[in-house]
């Protein structure tokens, strides 16, 4: 039996702040005589039904038994499999939509000239309407006698029923000059229109829409009778941007306020104003990114904030932080406070509850009104506390700016009023100050307790020095913070800075007094030429030691203490009593190299000498691939390899590594197993780093991508399985061929782009990956610089669509929280 397969292709097309895009197209494969059998009578271009020259047409398919040909090109950059034809003659000159909205299934859309499946010219195409829209639609400018032929294929191997409409574009009121249509001088109002068959008036050229230039714009005018804000906004099938401007000419327009979307989830418009009466306003509606389609513009009262009230108030989170809303149509509340000595009339409310002690800085700066600001405490707006208030900064701004220490857990309330009642967008700004940790001071110091395995995670940013405090390992006080430990029983205790992100200084004493203290212990670098402390000591049941940690050359950051006694839980350190992780294909095992010590004849870990090493055995059960990991550890720098023997001393190494990448300190492996075989792991901290420690091992994911049936090949050269190789020379390596659903032996020609868009407030990604994936995935970065990449954990991640083998996928990265990250990329890594 022969059978016809279309192979999938894909390669980086565009570079958008670091993020390579790609186009993904599955493998469809199908048999032939089945194909032939069940056929559609239009499935080839020559069979094409002829839809004669109406203007206006709908004929309703189903691509499931359709094809594609063999010369048959691309539509909208999408390989062809189950396609249709239809050929319509143009009976004059003019503008007419095709679509295929009402189709049940995520189309491709093509309108071409030619008179060969192998010749054909695209006039044009489109894969989807806009953002979150399966169908397609295009606008065709139509010569009179010409004979378009009209292509409808599924979107990645899509089939099912489809609907072809066209129908004409009636010269929609897209010239200010002489055809925007009038909405009246009522406060309430709803109109119909459509951007199809609109273009950019001449003598728009000044203007920008939303901050876009314009391409299809649709224009309104409207004179209110009264005073008040009013809203105007969209409800579209396609992507808008609105803007208000006032003036009757567009090369001396002032513009009002523009929007492209109303949120980040959202690709509708919405503006606000304070609307003069008898003055009029002309309303401008465009496409994002050249985007068209039918909309609906709606205008009415503006409706009050929703944190108008105090009991609304609206939360804000950590620091620094920012927010910002309109009041048009605030209020103030019967009971409510003068804020600044200012009368309440438009106030907006949020509230901040800061986890610990910190001092804040809050602003009103950025607010389109003379604001007048105030914090207070408090559990109704008749029963409040003053903490905070400021109207103008000074006599050249107008906005507010308060600063206080805050308490931890508790809850403030801001309250930004507009000077006068105005009202138009406030926005308000949080950043923190340096207050000292709550236990810089010796009196202060905080109490770990009595237990034998403590840990505390600090830090001592705008810690300092007290008079009279002792000297550590030779080095002056700077930066000290505070603990205090009472031993549980008599025994050798151990106290670390393992963890730690400082070159740390540690002290141990006992005393009551800072000038009378009677030292235990001390140290700078633990063995091993580490930048984190370390020390031991024999302790006395009942005696409360004191610990200081302090920083070399005052530097500051975060510290991680810990203290132990005993065995301090590592009972698999040595290599006698590693411990056992089973033969199964995926393992993952938790456990601590803290209190872990380094053996005798013990080799080396990837160039490190054994300071605290753990170790764990594995066997596997059949031959192949296998990745060894430690990633998600604690401890934020391991150390790892992987050995065959069972003599500590004659050890076989197979793999080892410190850093799985330059720019992630945990460790990766990759090698083939041998069935049957027991793999010694060894895992360390660099440096004698210790804390907690993950290992993982996955049988198969080192050549995951060979679970595509077109790349499996026992027999594969090195160069086919590593999954940081590229064989085929294309624009992708083969972990991710695996991910994006290609072959790493096949290079990809195919150019389509997934959407990226750039809100107000976010950077928004969609692409496509294979489904039911397993030891690979994405993480998402950020950079200032193009060189340096961190990780980043403040965005949301989701699968919008999927089909058999292939989902799509949406990032929403918010860019405000991103301490000036202008590049962000996805990066496909193991997993």
């Amino acid at each position: 039996m022969s059978s016809v397969m279309s192979v999938s292709a894909a390669r980086c097309v565009m570079s958008v702040n670091g993020m390579r895009v790609f186009q993904v197209t599955l493998l469809s494969l199908f048999t032939l005589p089945t194909l032939l059998s069940l056929a559609s009578a239009n499935d080839d271009f020559a069979d094409a039904e002829d839809l004669g020259s109406a203007t206006s047409i709908i004929k309703d398919a189903d691509t499931m038994n359709a094809t594609a040909e063999s010369l048959e090109p691309y539509h909208a950059n999408q390989e062809p499999t189950h396609s249709l034809w239809w050929k319509w003659t143009a009976p004059k000159d003019g503008s007419f939509r095709v679509d295929t909205f009402g189709s049940a299934i995520d189309t491709v859309l093509g309108v071409n000239t030619g008179t060969a499946v192998d010749q054909l010219t695209e006039v044009v195409a489109n894969e989807h309407a806009g953002i979150g829209v399966d169908q397609s639609r295009v606008l065709l400018e139509a010569k009179k006698d010409t004979v378009y032929h009209m292509v409808v294929d599924g979107y990645l191997g899509a089939a099912g029923a489809v609907k072809l409409k066209l129908e004409e574009v009636a010269i929609p009121n897209d010239d200010f000059f002489s055809a925007a249509e009038n909405l009246g001088d009522s406060d309430t109002g709803q109109v119909s229109g459509t951007t199809f068959g609109a273009i950019a008036t001449p003598g728009q050229d000044p203007l920008t829409i939303a901050d876009q230039f314009p391409t299809a714009t649709v224009w309104y005018t409207w004179t209110p009778a009264a005073d008040g804000p009013v809203a105007f906004s969209t409800v579209a099938d396609f992507d808008t941007v609105i803007e208000i401007f006032e003036g009757d000419d567009p090369q001396f327009f002032q513009s009002i306020r523009g929007n492209d979307d109303v949120s980040v989830d959202s690709r509708f418009s919405k503006v606000t104003f304070n609307a003069t009466a008898f003055t009029t306003y002309s309303i401008v509606v465009d496409g994002f990114d050249e985007g068209m389609g039918d909309f609906t513009l709606s205008f009415a009262p503006a409706p009050p904030p929703t944190n108008d009230a105090f009991i609304d108030a609206r939360t804000i989170s950590g620091l620094p932080a920012q927010d910002f809303t309109e009041s048009f149509a605030a209020t103030a509340e019967t009971g409510e406070p003068a804020h600044a000595g200012e009368t309440a009339q438009a106030s907006v409310w949020w509230k901040w509850t800061p986890p610990e002690e910190t001092g804040v800085v809050i602003t009103t700066k950025g607010s389109l009104v003379d604001t007048v600001l105030a914090v207070y405490t408090g559990s109704a707006v008749d029963q409040l506390t003053l903490v905070a208030e400021n109207d103008d900064l000074d006599s050249q701004n107008d906005y507010g700016k308060v600063r206080f220490e805050a308490k931890a857990g508790t809850t403030y309330y801001l309250a930004v009023d507009g000077k006068n009642g105005e009202t138009d967008e406030v926005v308000v700004n949080l950043t923190g100050f340096d207050v000292p940790p709550p236990n810089d001071e010796f009196a202060d110091r905080q109490d770990l307790g009595n237990g034998t395995a403590i840990t505390k995670v600090a830090d001592n940013e705008h810690a300092t020095s007290e008079p009279n405090e002792p000297d550590r390992a030779g080095r002056e006080p700077a930066v000290s913070v505070w603990w205090t430990w009472t031993a549980p029983a008599d025994g050798e205790v151990r106290v670390d800075t393992f963890g730690s992100k400082i070159d740390t200084l540690l002290g141990v004493y006992t005393g009551t007094v800072l000038d009378g203290l009677t030292e235990v212990a001390v140290n700078d670098d633990a063995p091993g030429g580490a930048t984190a402390s370390q020390l031991s000591f024999t302790a006395v049941k009942d005696t409360v030691y004191l610990i200081a940690v302090d920083a070399v050359a005052g530097e500051q950051g975060e510290i991680t203490l810990s203290v132990s006694m005993g065995a301090a839980g590592t009972p698999n350190n040595d290599f006698a009593d590693r411990k056992d992780l089973g033969s199964g294909f995926k393992v993952a095992e938790k456990g601590t190299n803290r209190g872990a010590t380094a053996e005798t004849d013990e080799p080396e870990h990837a160039g490190q000498a054994g300071v605290s090493t753990v170790w764990y055995t594995w066997t596997a059960t059949n031959p192949g691939p296998t990745t060894v990991d430690t990633l998600g550890s604690e401890m934020p720098d391991t150390v790892l390899a992987v050995y065959t023997g069972t003599d500590l001393a004659n050890l076989t190494l197979v793999a080892e590594n410190d850093d799985a990448a330059p720019d992630i300190r945990q460790s990766r492996v990759y090698f083939d197993a041998v069935a049957g075989q027991a793999y010694q792991i060894a895992i360390d901290g660099y440096k004698g780093n210790q804390g907690g420690v993950k290992v993982n091992v996955n049988w198969g994911t080192y050549a995951v991508f060979k679970a595509d049936p077109r790349a499996f090949d026992p027999n594969a050269s090195e160069a086919d399985r590593a999954p940081e190789e590229n064989p085929d020379n294309d624009a992708l390596n083969n972990l991710e061929e695996f991910y994006f659903g290609f072959s790493p032996s096949v290079a990809n020609t195919q150019t389509v782009i997934t959407q990226v868009k750039a809100t107000d407030g976010a950077v928004l990604f969609f692409f496509n990956k294979r489904r039911y994936l397993a030891g690979v995935g994405h993480v998402v970065e950020a950079s200032d610089d193009l060189r340096t990449w961190r990780l980043l954990s403040t965005y949301q991640d989701m699968v919008t669509r999927t089909w058999p083998s292939v989902e799509r996928v949406r990032i929403i990265v918010p860019t405000g929280a991103q301490s000036g990250a202008q590049y962000f990329r996805v990066r496909v890594e193991p997993r």
